[in-house]
């Protein structure tokens, strides 16, 4: 018998902690009007330098909104030839109730058969982690970032 492994899923944070929003790693590819974002490693419509092999540590990954260069916020190039480029809409991480620290909804308790024989008790969510996924938390967003 043969075992194939299940594939591995990292879930990164659509939230930013920074500011500048330099610190965006998420999958938002779309301006704050609704354009849609152009890759970072295509030349059309708009020929730029900003490029994954020139931003090696920007994360200029597909057409995800990114700030490589110290712009005020996260932006993209725009599909439209008419659009060079526009900002993206980035929430804060913790500004829609979510919280630094990631957190854990328990499961909704097992209803009791009709039947006099016991329900088995659950295991505990913490001991039967899913081994093929990775959830990282909305962001580590320290209190010390302003002077």
């Amino acid at each position: 018998p043969e075992s194939t492994p299940a594939p591995s899923t990292v879930n990164l944070p659509d939230c930013t902690c920074l500011d500048d929003q330099s610190d965006y790693r998420g999958t938002i590819a779309e301006t704050e009007t609704g354009k849609t974002c152009m890759r970072w490693d295509v030349q059309d419509p708009h020929s730029h330098s900003r490029t994954p092999a020139n931003y090696p540590d920007s994360g200029l990954e597909n057409n995800f909104c990114r700030n490589p260069d110290g712009e005020p916020r996260a932006w993209c190039y725009t599909t439209d030839p008419e659009s060079r480029f526009e900002f993206c809409d980035i929430p804060q991480c913790g500004s829609t109730g979510s919280t630094s620290s990631p957190t854990t909804t328990p499961p909704a308790p097992t209803p009791t058969p009709p039947e006099s024989t016991p329900a088995p008790t659950p295991t505990p969510p913490e001991s039967t982690p899913a081994p093929s996924t990775v959830n990282l938390p909305d962001c580590t967003c320290l209190d010390d970032q302003s002077d």
